[in-house]
């Protein structure tokens, strides 16, 4: 797996997840582990290797990591389940991301890509 060597890389042992990834977000009194499906679809769509690193080491390993990216985030968009299946070797299937896709293609009875302009959208 691409990131097997979290806990023994040097280079990154003390790299924290850059603030401005949460731009819009208060900081004062932040909730780091309320916040985790936030900062893990951050760290996906916008992180570079120190905030990889920085989020295993925050949310208690790799696995875990893994589990909050499969179970609770909702947000990542084709591209960013393209690279979330290619680097942490996910099944397109189990990824929450996916299944509200789905559920939401359900309801509406169309995709919201089938719109004109809309070509971008899951």
């Amino acid at each position: 797996m691409f990131f097997e060597d979290w806990q023994t890389n040097e280079k990154y042992k003390d790299a924290e997840i850059r603030l401005s990834l949460l731009w819009d977000c208060d900081m004062k009194g932040f909730d780091w582990n309320e916040s985790r499906s936030a900062v893990v679809e951050r760290v996906v769509k916008l992180g570079v290797m120190s905030d990889f690193y920085a989020a295993f080491r925050l949310y208690g390993g790799l696995d875990n990591f893994i589990k909050i990216l499969r179970d609770e985030v909702r947000g990542l968009n084709r591209q960013d389940i393209s690279f979330v299946k290619a680097v942490f070797h996910l099944n397109e299937d189990e990824l929450h991301s996916v299944k509200k896709a789905k559920e939401r293609e359900i309801a509406l009875g169309f995709k919201p890509s089938d719109l004109p302009g809309m070509e971008w959208v899951w």
